[in-house]
């Protein structure tokens, strides 16, 4: 199913908050979810409820650096249900209008599968809501806008980290903030595109923003865009800032044009 068979998106209900912890990265050899959980954001009240989470069996043994961070262990998820059926739980009560959403939805999406819904990337979003700030993971977007004194977010919901149902939680909390700022047609629209990044977290220019080095340095923006091999994310940005500084110098020549052309007019 692609979008174009996909309902208006005003008429989704509500918007499941999704949020894995797997047995591997998607490059690994063996990697499969071993707990999955949600919450919903209703679209019409914004509220938050419907908490449901559940171990799951990946199939294979965990390996001991994947368990070092959500401590889920063989025994646990040994009389979970397959990966197979918690994704078909965590559609369940959804129709074609209803949206998922996950803080990085591109490492969801690779467990989750092609389920025929609409995404939405909080983290994609983030940085383009707010990019000055210095981290945007879900847990410091929480501490950063004082999530925990808003009158119906439950802190003991959003522990411990790592696990999935209070990395939904709180993630819930973040995309609630983010549709005060962007309709969500827009949230879902910025999850098709590449990441839009602000400073440098790599090489010469480290600590710098995009918008400063495309003034200083526009020929290693150009590097970036034709021929380095550095994610989609960093050449977007790239090619944004130097489709900027074109503009601005068009912009200047036909300024200086016209100067020239007044001064022989008079």
């Amino acid at each position: 199913m692609t979008e174009l068979d996909l309902p208006p998106v005003d008429q989704a209900r509500f918007v499941r908050v999704i949020d894995v912890e797997t047995s591997g990265l998607p490059e690994d050899e063996q990697h499969a979810l071993v707990e999955i959980g949600w919450v919903d954001l209703n679209l019409a009240t914004m509220t938050i409820g419907n908490p449901v989470t559940m171990l799951v069996n990946p199939g294979h043994t965990i390996p001991a650096h994947i368990r070092a961070i959500h401590h889920i262990s063989d025994e646990m998820v040994a009389d979970a249900i397959t990966p197979a059926a918690a994704v078909a739980k965590a559609c369940s009560g959804m129709s074609l209008d209803d949206v998922f959403c996950a803080h990085s939805s591109a490492f969801e999406r690779q467990f989750i599968g092609e389920v025929g819904r609409r995404w939405i990337c909080t983290l994609k979003a983030a940085y383009r809501a707010w990019p000055e700030l210095r981290s945007h993971s879900n847990q410091a977007l929480r501490y950063e806008f004082g999530i925990d004194v808003e009158p119906d977010f439950d802190s003991a919901a959003a522990m411990p980290p790592h696990r999935a149902l209070p990395d939904a939680w709180t993630t819930a909390f973040i995309l609630r903030r983010l549709l005060q700022l962007r309709p969500l047609a827009r949230l879902i629209e910025l999850e098709g595109l590449p990441t839009f990044m602000h400073k440098f977290g790599f090489g010469k220019h480290f600590g710098k923003t995009f918008e400063e080095v495309s003034k200083i340095d526009a020929s290693y923006l150009e590097w970036i865009v034709d021929k380095s091999e550095l994610d989609e994310g960093v050449k977007y940005t790239a090619r944004y800032w130097l489709g900027k500084r074109s503009l601005a110098n068009v912009a200047n020549q036909l300024s200086e044009q016209r100067y020239l052309n007044d001064q022989g007019d008079r």
